[in-house]
């Protein structure tokens, strides 16, 4: 979760820089923020065909407690 704060903190505007982000400092582009969610949420995990039978579901549910660290 610390992570994730310290990332949303990057994207926000500072009192020094109030037009800029430190996000957009280093990236030289706008963050995209689209892919987070909140703690708690239900989410669905993906199963590889691999481990698969042929009617065994795709996805399981879940509750998102803390994104991947990739």
């Amino acid at each position: 979760a610390v992570k994730v704060a310290v990332y949303i903190n990057n994207c926000l505007p500072t009192r020094p820089l109030p037009d800029r982000t430190p996000f957009t400092l280093w990236h030289g582009s706008k963050p995209d923020i689209s892919h987070l969610r909140i703690f708690g949420s239900l989410a669905y995990v993906w199963t590889a065909p691999v481990t698969q039978k042929r009617l065994d579901l795709r996805a399981n549910k879940a509750v998102l407690i803390e994104y991947p660290a990739t």
